[in-house]
This record gives structure tokens, sequence and C-alpha cells, in this order.
């Protein structure tokens, strides 16, 4: 997407945290803070399980993870629909030259406060999507989620990075403990959940403040221990 290249690749979060790993280690950071917003979200809670010893801690942003629940109910529901329709081969074909229409209609119905992204913004976010090929390299992380749901059910047993779980009011809040309770099944020990309040999906935007200090301030517990 952007101004990257549209390989034909392994897009399974997996696959995209070893990328961030290579990256890691080509800047020399010892033992980062690994924080992702939705499917960034997944690829965050990904890099924590191949790499428990190599981080501080990881910060999973009003997102779902596969095969912890409540995914099962996520996609099942109407407001999941395009989970099924970036998973067709034709989606790319029916978005193209809509770009800008699709994402604000996205950003407008999971906000609580859409004016907080500005048009001029979904304009660069649709030329980030703007070719078939940059399209299809956004949808085919839709399309790696049967895949994303077996990595994550396998990648159970003891792990005790240091996870906080944050949700916006409106969107992912309300199953946060649903959510820390699946993880803690799975063998995770140090959960710790936050909501940003008078917020939608896109926290950063409609509370960049709240946001940011809440990751401040995970950021100063993690790396202090």
């Amino acid at each position: 997407m952007g101004g990257s290249t549209n390989p034909d690749q392994d897009w399974t979060k997996q696959a995209l945290a070893d990328d961030i790993h290579v990256f890691v280690g080509a800047l020399g950071l010892d033992n980062p803070l690994v924080a992702g917003h939705d499917i960034g979200g997944m690829v965050a809670y990904a890099y924590a399980r191949q790499y428990p010893d190599e981080l501080a801690g990881v910060i999973v942003m009003d997102v779902p993870l596969p095969g912890f629940a409540p995914w099962d109910w996520v996609v099942s529901i109407p407001n999941s629909w395009h989970f099924d329709f970036h998973n067709q081969p034709i989606a790319e074909d029916l978005v193209a030259g809509q770009e800008a229409e699709y994402i604000r209609y996205f950003i407008d119905h999971v906000a609580k406060h859409p004016e907080a992204i500005a048009d001029v913004d979904v304009a660069i976010y649709a030329e980030a999507y703007g070719t078939p090929e940059r399209l299809r390299a956004g949808f085919e992380l839709y399309r790696a989620f049967d895949q994303d749901q077996a990595h994550f059910e396998a990648m159970t047993g003891p792990f005790d990075v240091q996870l906080l779980l944050i949700g916006a009011e409106t969107a992912m809040a309300p199953a946060l403990e649903t959510m820390r309770e699946a993880l803690e099944a799975g063998g995770a020990t140090n959960v710790e959940t936050a909501e940003i309040e008078d917020s939608g999906h896109w926290i950063m935007e409609e509370q960049p403040s709240a946001t940011a200090a809440l990751i401040e301030a995970f950021a100063d517990s993690a790396f202090m221990d």
C-alpha cells in the first residue's frame, strides 16, 4: 500500500511480524515496545508470540484476534460484511476508482466522531490504495484471516509478555474482558485492558491525547520492568 511495493507474498500476520522483526534488527533496537491498531494489532500479537524474549511489551488496539473470543461472533455479524467481500477476487474491480468513497464509508460507520478524519486525510488514504495492486495488497490482509486463526490457535502455552488491550468505547471496549479471558486461557499471564472513552474505532484520530497517554503509561511500566 502507499509507496511500498505490492509483492505476491505471504500476507499472514505471522509473516508480517517476521518482516517487522527484520526491520527492528536492521534498526538495532533492543527490546522495543510493539503497538498496532486494527490489523496492525494482530501483527503486534503475532510478533509477541514469535519473539517473546525480544520485546518490552505489546499493545493491541481495538481489534479482535483471530481464534480468540469474541472472534467467531465478530466475523458473523453484519458489520463485518467486508471480511467476506475483501476475500472475493472481484473486490478490487468493484472498489477501483471509488477508493475515497469506500474509505469514507468505513470511517463514518465505525467512528463516534467521523469529523476527526477530514476529507483531505481520506484523499491521502485513497491514494495509498489507488491502484489495483495496492488494493490487492490491502485485501490480502483479510484473505489471510483463516490462516491467521490457525496460527494463533497453534501459538498457545505459557506467555508472560506484558500485553495491553485497548478498546474504544463504541467499538471493542465492551469485549475487552472477553478477550482478556480468552488470552489467559491460551496461556497469557500478564494482560491488562484499557478503554478509550468518547471514541469509536479510530482512536488515534478521535482521541489522540488519551491514546498517547495510555501508550506512554504502559511504556513507562514496561521499560521500568
